[in-house]
């Protein structure tokens, strides 16, 4: 009877267990439903820019701004679209600064002096007769005060102006009479403009100013019998060494040529922070490498010049001293008129012998 009641549970345990295992398994829960994907992005429409060069196309300086434009349309990955114009093709060459303040234009390569009808001093930020060299021209624009003077200047208009792209120096003067002495120089009528212009006055010579179209035929014609115009690069794009026959060589009468990027106001401040460094950035590091292509296209031309004929001096030291002298008088009489002109002269002045104590040259 013991025996039986054991069994009992024994039995009911199996009979359980037999049960639970023939009973179907619990149905899986289900799985969370995959959240929806997200939609595609919109494609950002890019900002459109549109500038214009102050030269035409077909020379080594367009080829180079044409380049900082497809570099920044490059690099913003499609957000920017930058146009570039000849010169002309919206505005009239030189007219660039004027029509990027009008709002007509975005952006452009500019030039100090052709601001002078605005500002009277707008001529030091691109030379200055016997001033700094390309490079310590850069370097003051970048950290020698250059920049915050530019800034002041043209705080009035609407329009933000970068440095970044010195040239190399220009021909001192292309000439079709021997020019050693002072009194050779009694013996010119020169096509130029600006600075110099005012020097080479005081020094005796006949100054004019034709447009850079019409050299050639100036010269031809004996309107002129001496001109300055650029570099030997750009020079020989105008073949000047068909109607020069004397190239004179130094670096004092314009020690360089120096451009700045011009946008207007209202349409830089619609830039990110981004898009405007990759701007900036782009603008400089297209004038060094333009400067570096530029000096070796004047080597190669010079070569030219001399092969064809032409004869490649140095520029007479007499002159040269003569001029130095006479642009000295020239900026000691601004600087004495108008305390900003002042603080301009100063600030190079300063700059030029800082640099020169420090390396002999660059």
């Amino acid at each position: 009877m013991k025996i039986r009641i054991l069994l009992i549970p024994l039995v009911l345990l199996l009979i359980a267990s037999l049960v639970a295992c023939a009973a179907p398994a619990p149905a899986p829960a289900p799985a969370p439903a995959p959240a929806p994907a997200p939609a595609p992005a919109e494609p950002t429409e890019a900002i459109q820019w549109r500038g214009q060069f102050y030269m035409p196309t077909g020379n080594f300086k367009w080829d180079s701004m044409q380049e900082f434009v497809e570099t920044v349309n490059l690099a913003s990955e499609g957000q920017l679209d930058l146009k570039l114009h000849p010169a002309g093709a919206i505005v009239p060459g030189a007219k660039e600064f004027d029509a990027i303040h009008d709002g007509i234009l975005d952006f452009g390569e500019v030039y100090g002096p052709y601001w002078l009808d605005k500002m009277p001093h707008a001529g030091v930020f691109a030379y200055t007769v016997g001033g700094l060299s390309a490079l310590e021209h850069l370097f003051w624009m970048q950290g020698g005060g250059g920049q915050e003077l530019l800034n002041t200047m043209i705080a009035p208009f609407n329009v933000k102006v970068f440095q970044g792209k010195p040239y190399s120096p220009e021909t001192f003067l292309w000439t079709n009479e021997p020019l050693k002495t002072l009194n050779d120089v009694k013996k010119l009528t020169i096509r130029t403009a600006g600075d110099d212009g005012e020097c080479f006055k005081e020094m005796g010579a006949g100054v004019v100013f034709v447009p850079g179209g019409e050299i050639y035929e100036s010269m031809q014609r004996g309107v002129v019998n001496s001109f300055q115009a650029s570099s030997p690069a750009i020079e020989i794009t105008m073949a000047f060494h068909e109607v020069g026959k004397y190239a004179y060589l130094s670096p004092v009468r314009q020690p360089t040529d120096y451009q700045m990027l011009g946008v207007n106001t209202k349409s830089w401040e619609a830039l990110s922070p981004g898009l405007q460094k990759i701007v900036m950035d782009a603008y400089l590091a297209n004038g060094i490498s333009t400067y570096a292509k530029a000096t070796v296209e004047d080597i190669a031309a010079l070569e030219f010049f001399k092969d064809y004929g032409v004869i490649v001096e140095p520029a007479s030291e007499e002159v040269v001293n003569e001029l130095i002298r006479q642009a000295n008088i020239l900026y000691d009489e601004r600087a004495a008129s108008d305390p900003f002109a002042a603080e301009l002269i100063e600030s190079i002045r300063e700059f030029k012998e800082s640099y020169a104590e420090a390396f002999e040259r660059l």
